[in-house]
């Protein structure tokens, strides 16, 4: 990968990358990092979600498209869960206007919601 950015992005008289920019095996942290950051576009995607659903205001609700799509398991799976148990139980929450009020509530009490 280094390479190829060198050869992309490669200027006459510049210097390659470092390889340190890409390889850090000693950072034992990087992965715990990748996974709050998955975790985190996980959060923003349920929460939009979430939001766009209620606010169309129909029950039951309709499903958003991202919750229909292999993105939640996926997306998951990269923050270090079971994408298959949080896809289940991501559309349980949609399957219902009570259940995505209860859970919008819950997350908000907890200070995760990123809209009302």
């Amino acid at each position: 990968l280094a390479r190829a950015f060198d050869l992309v992005v490669a200027e006459p008289g510049r210097d390659p990358w470092p390889d340190e920019w890409f390889f850090r095996p000693d950072h034992a942290a990087d992965a715990r990092l990748c996974r709050q950051l998955w975790a985190s576009v996980f959060l923003a995607n349920f929460m939009d979600s979430l939001n766009d659903a209620l606010a169309c205001g129909v029950d039951p609700p309709r499903m958003p498209g991202w919750i229909n799509t292999s993105g939640p398991a996926e997306v998951a799976i990269l923050a270090g869960f079971d994408g298959q148990a949080v896809l289940q139980r991501t559309r349980a929450v949609f399957a219902s206007r009570a259940q995505m009020l209860a859970m919008r509530d819950a997350m908000k009490a907890r200070g995760n919601g990123t809209r009302s």
